[in-house]
């Protein structure tokens, strides 16, 4: 398809089912049937509409109900609602709520350069590295992306797809999008008991998840989506070691595989583990993905990329600049660290990952994070989720690493801090560090 076309989608492939719930499943004739009831009663008469991203049948039948109207959806979650008019101050006017029937309707062009051709939806991107952005995600983008991910996650095999990432987050919306665009059976809810006979499905989740599914199996014995899954594909954060022999010990059968990327970029790279990860590795690049370097920070074209965020468009021949400090050798893409992550440590450069990696041997879950210190600049602080002492782990980095690596406090803690979307925020760990809360 040209453009997303929600019609052509539910008129494909009409008795199959698209969406199982906790209590029942919907068909994609039932999905087309939703839409239609919604669109009798709600009044979408402005460009943009404010839609709130929740786990149910009904943000998705509003979602397409939106595209049916030929507006362009707004996801935000409930979080964003109280910054909304802050966050759309560029295309003020332009927008209207989802269920307000009062809605005045626009009779003026929206002016050029607050708006992109074929837009699929505007999203909020996590924030973890600082204040949430609007973007904006165009259908070509993703469509081409559809074309990949089926190709290198051998999608054809499964009949299911599921994401305990939340719908308002970009991998949720990419799972969601794509398990209707193949044809497949979306699992809304993934905290639920299933059974193997549920279908064979591939899960998309964020490596944080396994940490907690983890932990979490030594308390359960039911199975849950982490364990009946054929599939898992990770993004959103580093696979540690650590994690895939720990993961892999448990899950011996299960494809597993390794997803970079971002809500800018889209695809990048990715690779299908089976027991052992090169340190930084992200593996080889989704075709047609072009790289380029500055002051180490990789930068991304490819067929996949955003359309800029809001109030901006861009041309998809241009580079874009990510966070991420990384090389490209031995075609492979290395990421060793966010470069607002780098710690500046008495005129010395650490990556947290090269040191987390070696704590993590010895305990359930490790974030190093640099905080401002009157003498080196930032002291390297290591917040920590196990049982061994700081002696212990000080003497497994002292094999290995130089003693200006090693951090001067370590925080061991119960849990450790996520965003909604359950990223680690190393931005937020300062923050709450500075703010005494494990004083």
């Amino acid at each position: 398809m040209d453009f997303f076309s929600p019609e052509q989608l539910l008129a494909k492939y009409q008795t199959q089912i698209a969406v199982v719930g906790a209590t029942r499943q919907y068909r994609y004739i039932d999905l087309a049937k939703r839409v239609h009831e919604i669109l009798r009663t709600a009044n979408l008469v402005k460009p943009y509409i404010v839609v709130v991203g929740e786990q149910s049948i009904d943000f998705i039948c509003r979602f397409l109900a939106i595209h049916v109207a030929k507006k362009i959806p707004i996801v935000v979650n409930r979080h964003d609602l109280v910054q909304i008019e802050q966050l759309l101050e560029k295309i003020a006017g332009y927008w209207q709520f989802m269920d307000d029937l009062n809605a005045a309707a626009i009779t003026r062009e929206i002016p050029k350069g607050k708006r992109a051709a074929n837009l699929l939806f505007l999203g909020m991107t996590s924030g973890t590295t600082g204040n949430s952005k609007v973007y904006q995600r165009d259908w070509a983008s993703w469509c081409h992306g559809f074309t990949a991910c089926r190709e290198v996650f051998a999608l054809d095999q499964y009949t299911c797809l599921a994401t305990p990432s939340p719908l308002t987050t970009s991998l949720g919306m990419h799972t969601l999008i794509l398990s209707l665009y193949l044809g497949k059976q979306f699992y809304l809810d993934t905290t639920v008991n299933r059974s193997k006979e549920d279908g064979n499905l591939i899960l998309f989740t964020v490596p944080t998840m396994l940490s907690q599914q983890l932990a979490s199996s030594l308390q359960v014995t039911t199975k849950h989506f982490f364990d009946i899954a054929a599939g898992i594909v990770t993004c959103g954060g580093e696979l540690t070691q650590t994690l895939v022999t720990q993961w892999r010990a448990e899950h011996p059968t299960q494809n597993f595989y390794e997803l970079y990327g971002s809500s800018e970029t889209s695809l990048v790279a990715w690779q299908k583990i089976v027991f052992q990860k090169q340190p930084g590795c992200v593996g080889q690049l989704f075709a047609g993905v072009q790289l380029a370097f500055k002051e180490t920070c990789v930068q991304v074209k490819s067929p996949y990329v955003f359309q800029g965020y809001l109030g901006e468009t861009r041309q998809r021949t241009d580079f874009v600049q990510t966070d991420d400090v990384g090389c490209f050798k031995n075609e492979r893409l290395f990421i060793w660290a966010r470069k607002s992550e780098v710690i500046n440590h008495g005129g010395n450069r650490l990556y947290p990952r090269e040191i987390e990696n070696l704590i993590a041997e010895l305990v359930e879950e490790v974030v190093v994070f640099g905080v401002p210190d009157a003498v080196y600049g930032e002291k390297v602080v290591a917040i920590v989720r196990g049982q061994n002492s700081r002696k212990k782990l000080q003497a497994r980095l002292a094999r290995s690493l130089p003693s200006y690596k090693l951090p001067q406090e370590y925080l061991f803690v119960k849990h450790i801090p996520r965003s909604l979307d359950q990223k680690i925020s190393r931005t937020k760990l300062v923050n709450l560090y500075q703010q005494g809360e494990w004083s």
